[in-house]
C-alpha cells in the first residue's frame, strides 16, 4: 500500500488531499496527522546503542583493567582471570543498564579511522564486548559477539561511542557511563563473610585507643571480660551477632590502604573485631559518611584492604548502638 499525500485545499489550510494507491477516490486529511512523518530520518533510529535480543554469557571489559564476567553452567557468574565469583545482582544491573544505555547525541552517521583519534576512540577508555552462545551444526555451541561498544574522550559531560559493527558516532552522558563498571573488583561478590551467632567467642571493639571485649557464654548470654566496663543487654548482642554474621556490602568503593584518610579511616576510627570458636577473627572498621548517607568500612579479602558501603540499618540500629565505647567509659 502507498499512501499519497498533495497540497491543501485553499479554503482549509489544516487540510491535506491524500489517496490510496489501490483506490480512485481523492479525500483530505488533518494536516497535523503528518506533521510527525515530516521529522528528520533522525528521530526514528532507535536511541539504544544495544538491544538484548536474549541471555549473555559473558562481557568482556577493558577499562582500567582487562577482566571478564562469565557465565557458568549452574547460572552463577565468575571474574576471570582468578575466578572470583561475582555478585549476581551486580552483574544484572550491569546488563539492564547495558541495554538501557542510550544515544545523548548523533554526531555523524559515516565516522572513519581518521576520525577516531580525535575523540579518543582510536584506543578506547572503555570497551564492553558482549557475547552469546549459539549452537551450530558444525562448530557446535560458539561465543558470538552480539555487540561491543567503544567509549572515548569525555568532552562537556559527553563521552563519544561507537558500535564497531556500526558507522555512526554517537555520543553518551558521563552519568550513564559510570553506571557501569570500570574494575573487575567493583563487581566481586559483595557478601563479606557468614557465620551463625552460636560460632561467636568473643567480640572486641577497639575506638580512640580504648577496647571492650564482650564473651559469649551460650544462648543470649554474654559478659564483659576482665578490665571492661559497660552495661551487657544479652538479647541484643545475640541479634547483633547475627547481624554481623550475614554481613554484605552495600556497594564496593575502593581497595588498597592508599585510600584509608580519603574515606575517613584514622587510628582512632571504631573497630569491630569478631573472633569466633575456630579461633578465625573477622574485622571491620568504619570511617566517614558517604554521600549516600550510609557509612564507610573497611575489612580485609584476600589479604588486601577492601572499602565499602556499611548497611545503613545495621550500623545505626545496632553498631552505633551496642558496639561503641562511650567517652565516658575507659
Amino acid at each position: 500500500l502507498q499512501l499519497h499525500f498533495g497540497k491543501s485545499p485553499t479554503n482549509d489550510t489544516g487540510q491535506i488531499y491524500a489517496r490510496r494507491s489501490d483506490e480512485n477516490s481523492v479525500i483530505t486529511v488533518s494536516k497535523d496527522a503528518l506533521g510527525p512523518w515530516r521529522a528528520s530520518y533522525d528521530v526514528f533510529r532507535d536511541r539504544h546503542l544495544v538491544t538484548m535480543t536474549g541471555p549473555l554469557d559473558s562481557i568482556e571489559v577493558r577499562a582500567q583493567d582487562h577482566f571478564t564476567i562469565e557465565r557458568g553452567a549452574d547460572n552463577t557468574w565468575r571474574i576471570l582471570p582468578g575466578g572470583v565469583a561475582a555478585d549476581p545482582e551486580l552483574v544484572d544491573a550491569f546488563i539492564r543498564n547495558l541495554g538501557d544505555l542510550q544515544v545523548s547525541e548523533i554526531v555523524k552517521d559515516v565516522v572513519t579511522a581518521p576520525d577516531l583519534p580525535n575523540v579518543g576512540l582510536a584506543s578506547p577508555s572503555r570497551q564492553f564486548t558482549l557475547r552469546a552462545a549459539v549452537t551450530n551444526a558444525a562448530a557446535g555451541i560458539t561465543n558470538r559477539i552480539i555487540a561491543q561498544l567503544d567509549f572515548g574522550t569525555n568532552q562537556d559531560d559527553r563521552v563519544y561511542a561507537r558500535r564497531t559493527d556500526e558507522s555512526s558516532l554517537y555520543t553518551v552522558t558521563q552519568a550513564d557511563l559510570a553506571l557501569l563498571p570500570s574494575a573487575s573488583w567493583q563487581m566481586r561478590e559483595r557478601r563479606i563473610w557468614h557465620f551463625d551467632e552460636s560460632d561467636v567467642a568473643r567480640i572486641l571493639i577497639h575506638q580512640d585507643g580504648r577496647t571492650r571485649e564482650v564473651v559469649r557464654n551460650g544462648v543470649n548470654s554474654w559478659s564483659l571480660a576482665p578490665g571492661s566496663q559497660g552495661i551487657i543487654n544479652d538479647l541484643a548482642m545475640d541479634e547483633v551477632a547475627h547481624q554481623l554474621g550475614g554481613l554484605t556490602a552495600e556497594s564496593w568503593i575502593a581497595q588498597g590502604d592508599e585510600n584509608r584518610a580519603r574515606y575517613g579511616f584514622t587510628t582512632n576510627s571504631l573497630r569491630v573485631e569478631v573472633e569466633l570458636k575456630t579461633g578465625r577473627k573477622l574485622s571491620v572498621e568504619f570511617g566517614a559518611t558517604a554521600p549516600s548517607g550510609s557509612t564507610y568500612a573497611l575489612t580485609a579479602l584476600d589479604d588486601r584492604p577492601w572499602i565499602f558501603e556499611f548497611p545503613w540499618r545495621l550500623y545505626h540500629q545496632y553498631v552505633q548502638t551496642y558496639l561503641t565505647i562511650p567517652a565516658t567509659l575507659h
